[in-house]
């Protein structure tokens, strides 16, 4: 099966966090993803990253993006 990828903007729209979050546990590597094209066109996340931090054992810390930033 193909895995489906998902932009910063979409995964941060599913986690209910604001997209400079997202990017932030991309770089700490809490959420794991890939930069594609560099900078210009951003990352692209699988989509089972998604279902791993929204699962009950998942590490999705508060979802708060003020205390993330």
């Amino acid at each position: 099966m193909v895995e489906r990828f998902i932009t910063v903007q979409e995964a941060a729209a599913q986690l209910e966090v604001h997209p400079q979050t997202v990017r932030v546990w991309l770089r700490e590597g809490k959420l794991k993803g890939r930069l594609i094209g560099g900078r210009k066109s951003g990352y692209r996340i699988p989509a089972s990253e998604i279902d791993r931090l929204l699962s009950p054992d998942g590490d999705s810390g508060s979802g708060d993006p003020a205390s993330q930033c």
